[in-house]
């Protein structure tokens, strides 16, 4: 990517046997192949300008070939990602205002409180032998740890208990789900989430990280909502409308931009309007700058004479 917009690479050459030996140059990290030396380096020199964006993270001050391995760095830590947290993840991005930080906070706080359907955990489960009543009269349990699939969360009301209760601890003793046993298949309902235990947590604020660039984006004004990606909208079942406060936020922050963007007249502008001719502004050097970049990849493919 150069900015945020995706940059076309230019067609690859394939150089055909032709029973003379022929000299090309090749770029190695993107195997784009040259008989013109001079077209050479003259893609290798904008691949090592730090102008390049990283797709995925955002991040941006890259060379390409710096750009291409943050890139398949964030492709190895969302492939980390359990299958399972994938859509609930998904519905915690979608339309939240948080900044980043928070975000990555609220999904890893989420899911150490909440467990998904599909996941595998261990359950802590009463024995069936021996006497119940005469094991509690004496204070002792009998139990034992059973490993279980999450079938879902169960539903109950809940209201009248958090009225009347701030102890976050005690809202999340009243969690139960439904599991199922894995060795007999068995399904048994309203298990507490203090029977319910994970070796480790899913997930990891880095992998959050990674996953929230790749598949949302956030525009840069107050409360702006993340949005998921529109490649992604199908798969999830989303969309990227906006409520009308959101639609509102947007609204007065593309207001600000066309503001900040119009020319406000000077009177140097004005003595000087004879000699405006005499100087590129801002914009036309940028966009030579750019026309020169987008012919370096629109350059002609037809050969020239190899340099030997």
């Amino acid at each position: 990517l150069e900015g945020k917009e995706k940059y076309p690479e230019k067609s690859k050459v394939e150089l055909k046997p032709n029973g003379e030996e022929e000299e090309f140059w090749v770029i190695r990290f993107t195997k784009e192949k040259f008989r013109s030396y001079e077209d050479y380096l003259e893609r290798l020199d904008l691949y090592r300008e730090r102008i390049w964006t990283c797709r995925y993270t955002g991040k941006t001050g890259f060379t390409f070939e710096e750009a291409l391995l943050h890139e398949q760095e964030s492709i190895k830590f969302t492939s980390m990602f359990p299958e399972t947290h994938i859509k609930p993840t998904i519905d915690l991005i979608d339309k939240s205002t948080l900044t980043e930080s928070e975000l990555i906070g609220y999904i890893f706080q989420y899911f150490e409180q909440h467990y998904v359907e599909g996941e595998i955990v261990q359950v802590i489960v009463n024995s069936q032998g021996g006497d119940e009543e005469n094991q509690k009269e004496k204070g002792e349990t009998s139990s034992n740890k059973i490993e279980a699939k999450i079938i879902k969360e169960d539903e109950k009301d809940v209201s009248d208990f958090i009225d009347n209760n701030d102890d976050e601890e005690g809202k999340m003793n009243i969690q139960t789900y439904q599991i199922e046993n894995l060795a007999s298949k068995e399904v048994m309902d309203e298990i507490p989430v203090s029977n319910i235990i994970r070796e480790q947590h899913p997930l990891t604020k880095l992998v959050i990280l990674h996953f929230i660039r790749k598949y949302a984006d956030q525009e840069p004004y107050d409360q702006a909502p993340w949005l998921i990606r529109k490649p992604f909208l199908s798969i999830f079942n989303t969309d990227r409308k906006l409520s009308k406060f959101m639609r509102s936020k947007k609204d007065k922050y593309l207001r600000s931009l066309k503001k900040a963007s119009s020319p406000s007249p000077s009177k140097f502008d004005s003595n000087n309007n004879n000699n405006n001719n005499n100087f590129s502004s801002p914009t036309t050097r940028s966009s030579t700058r750019k026309l020169n970049r987008d012919e370096a990849f629109n350059s002609s493919s037809t050969s020239s004479s190899p340099i030997s």
